[in-house]
């Protein structure tokens, strides 16, 4: 026999007392993952799970029914909007007067990007950005203290949210241009760019501060 030959056998006979019949092996095929990545069997390489390679086994407890109909909460910002500035003060202002906290934010953030000194051109200051009449029509005496700037603000929103019925956009228009301007125009958005555009970014900041079941809920009163 030659050297080659007798390599050959030595190696199955090795191969065979490890393994035993290629039906054993193929039974074992779950010990040899943890031997080896490729196998050559019967002149063909066989892929085997590696060492590090975990099986999963699921219980029936572990399969959860899908639920047709309910929305899951989406998390994101509207879970992260306590971790903004002012975030206690909002949300004590917006149940004082029943406005929700979320578009108190979005009104925030369209008007000064949380900045409580920031000054318009026209002279609206603070957070919530007030004019002058405005801060005084709801008692605020200094429009850059954050407290006073938010709760005239908020003040200012549950009255247009009463004045226009709760529309939204109507009272998020009048937050911008005024309600008289909202009544001059037939109680509709004034066709002004700025304010258009004011109350495009004011409903998309809402929407996404929102979850989805609620933004779902809130597009169909809108």
């Amino acid at each position: 026999m030659s050297l080659h030959k007798l390599l050959i056998v030595s190696i199955s006979v090795i191969v065979t007392s490890l393994i035993g019949s290629p039906q054993d092996a193929m039974a074992r095929s779950g010990n040899l993952s943890s031997l080896f990545g490729t196998i050559s069997f019967n002149g063909k390489q066989i892929n085997l799970p590696s060492r590090n390679e975990k099986k999963i086994e699921l219980n029936q407890g572990d399969i959860k029914p899908k639920r047709i109909g309910i929305e899951p909460r989406i998390t994101g910002v509207a879970d992260k909007l306590g971790n903004r500035p002012y975030a206690d003060i909002v949300d004590e202002k917006a149940k004082k007067y029943g406005v929700f906290p979320e578009l108190v934010h979005a009104v925030i953030q369209a008007e000064s990007s949380y900045n409580p000194r920031a000054v318009s051109p026209v002279g609206a200051v603070g957070l919530m950005q007030l004019m002058p009449g405005t801060a005084k029509r709801f008692g605020v005496r200094d429009s850059t203290n954050p407290r006073q700037n938010i709760d005239g603000g908020v003040r200012y929103l549950r009255f247009l949210l009463d004045y226009f019925e709760n529309n939204l956009r109507l009272a998020v228009a009048g937050y911008n241009a005024g309600e008289n301007a909202v009544i001059k125009h037939g109680r509709k958005i004034p066709p002004y760019k700025e304010t258009r555009q004011y109350v495009t970014r004011v409903m998309k900041y809402l929407h996404r501060n929102l979850d989805k079941t609620q933004s779902q809920h809130l597009s169909s009163l809108i």
